[in-house]
Formats: structure tokens, sequence, C-alpha cells
């Protein structure tokens, strides 16, 4: 080789351009990953906000169930027709669709300085104030249910005017009621199913919502979901009652690839007394 030789030989090049396209290649891969976590970060963040939203949105107005403005113009509580409409009451999914989802019913009355009027203290489910009543047929009546919208279920509540979609990516809704066997501690003694319920309203002193929500599409990313749910967890266990279990491995391919948690909450009745159930 001449002393004044310049540039590259050809081995030389080919060795740069693989070390080249080797570290292109790991930047890219390295990019890659962290945009996939970043979204599925994201996901998982929606799928959160999504959840306590739903979870939030029952049990404040399970809390409200059978509520009556002691200070009002109205005179205190009014109370309930016993046995035919309760302050709370359900019915168990029997739709494949909805995935056997329950409706939650909760009857109570509002809050004003006159009848008719709302001070804003008491609302419904959709978040309109509930003016003051004086008879039984002014209280508000919420229904919380799940229905599918093209393709999609939605938990929903109807404060009278129809149901109102409040989230989407509901796979199941399930409610379990806490009944006072001994009526007199107001401690549930036994948690069942609305059918196993049957007509005992008036010994049901707590709630347990469930509420299992699906993520976005392919919020996952490359692993698909195959985990067997329980919705109650070891707390309760009844193959009767349907949509209590979700096994992902029977779901579809876009149900397998979407992140999903389930969200549970416990309310006690702290409006049913021995005064406002007569």
């Amino acid at each position: 080789m001449r002393a004044n030789q310049r540039g590259l030989s050809l081995i030389e090049l080919m060795i740069s351009m693989v070390l080249g396209l080797l570290i292109l290649g790991m930047t890219v891969s390295v990019f890659m990953g962290t945009s996939r976590t970043a979204r599925t970060q994201d996901a998982a963040s929606r799928l959160d906000d999504s959840g306590r939203f739903a979870l939030d949105s029952v049990l404040r107005v399970v809390r409200l169930a059978g509520y009556s403005n002691w200070g009002g113009i109205a005179g205190g509580p009014r109370g309930y027709q016993a046995g035919t409409d309760p302050v709370l009451a359900g019915v168990d999914g029997a739709d494949v669709t909805t995935g056997f989802s329950d409706s939650l019913t909760m009857r109570y009355y509002g809050s004003g300085t006159a009848v008719g009027a709302a001070d804003g203290s008491v609302v419904d489910c959709l978040g309109n104030p509930v003016p003051e009543g004086a008879t039984f047929a002014d209280r508000v009546v919420n229904t919380f249910s799940v229905r599918l919208t093209a393709g999609v279920r939605e938990l929903t509540c109807d404060n009278g005017s129809g149901p109102v979609a409040l989230v989407s990516g509901i796979d199941s809704f399930q409610v379990l009621y806490g009944l006072d066997l001994a009526g007199a501690d107001r401690v549930p003694e036994l948690w069942a199913s609305a059918t196993d319920v049957g007509v005992n309203w008036d010994q049901v002193v707590a709630v347990r919502v469930s509420l299992m929500v699906a993520g976005d599409a392919n919020s996952r990313g490359i692993n698909a979901d195959s985990a067997n749910y329980s919705l109650f967890d070891s707390f309760y266990n009844n193959a009767a009652d349907q949509g209590t279990t979700y096994s992902a491995s029977a779901q579809s391919a876009d149900a397998r690839a979407r992140l999903r948690k389930v969200f549970t909450g416990t309310v006690f009745l702290r409006n049913r007394t021995s005064v406002s159930d007569v």
C-alpha cells in the first residue's frame, strides 16, 4: 500500500455498515419497546380511571338508598312501602350479551327548603339535584345496568328518563347483598345474590358491588390474556350465579388482547333505620 493512500478498504466498509445496522436495530428495538410500554401504561391509567369512576358512581347512589331529609320541610322520614318498593333491590343478570350483568335499583328522597325545591346536597346518578319530597311517590328511582351498544358493553344509569351510558368497556357488573338474618344488630350474617334474597329486601343491610372493566383494543401489548377471574375472589363461590367468574382464555381474540381489572366496593346502608324502614 502506498504511503499516500487514503479511504477505507471494502472489508472495512462492510464491517462499518454491519456495525451501523446493528446499532440502528438496537436503537429501533429499544424505541419500540419503550413506546409499547408507554402505551400499555397509558391504557392501564385510563382503565383505572374508568373503573374507579364506574365504581364510585354506583356506590355513591347506593349510600343514598333510603335517604330522607330529617330536617326538611316535609317533616323527616316518610318511609317506604314494605315488600313492594324497597329502598334497594336488584335482579340477577340472565343476558349473555351483557356478561350476565346484574341490575341494581335505589330509591330515596331529595333535599330542599321547600317541597319541590332542591338545595343540591342530594343528586341522582346523573348528577341532577333531587328536590325535597312530601309523599312516597316523590322519591327518585335510579337503576344501574349494562347494555350492549355497537358491540361494546356500557354501564348505564336510568333516573326515570331512560338509560344513559356512564362508562364503556364493562365486562361484568355483579352485586351481592348482605342480609341481617338476626334482625337486630344490622350486621350481615349472609351474603347472597338477588335471586337468593327473594322478597326479603327489608333484611338487606349492606351491598357489595364488583365491576370487571376492559381496556382499549390491543392494550395488553403482545401478551394475550389467559387468566381466570373471580369478581368476588374467595369471598363468594356460587356456580349458579353467572357472571361472577370470567375465563379470558374462552373469549375472542379481541377480548384477550385487552387489559382488564376488577373493581370492588362494599357499602353499609346507613339510611336503613328502624324509623325509615316502616
